[in-house]
């Protein structure tokens, strides 16, 4: 499995695409939800990136559960308020 992670224009999230065999499953990770699983994540979209680095596999994870239980893409990721 492959994934790829780039900051969304405009918007404090990141897009996150995994190519896992034969399928693509694209993502949408908001920084509030990367806040509340990772704590203080940084500044800024440094803070977005470097958090995705160090949590990838644990990111992907969560991506994969909620396609697994709604089948709707691309998946949001956000902050349970």
């Amino acid at each position: 499995m492959k994934t790829k992670a780039t900051i969304c224009p405009a918007v404090a999230a990141l897009s996150v695409t995994i190519f896992d065999e034969d399928q693509t499953i694209r993502a949408i990770v908001t920084r509030e939800m990367l806040v509340h699983q990772f704590g203080d994540i940084g500044d800024g979209q440094q803070g977005l990136l470097t958090t995705f680095s160090q949590h990838s596999t644990a990111i992907s994870a969560l991506i994969l559960e909620r396609y697994r239980e709604t089948g709707k893409v691309p998946v949001v990721l956000h902050a349970e308020g």
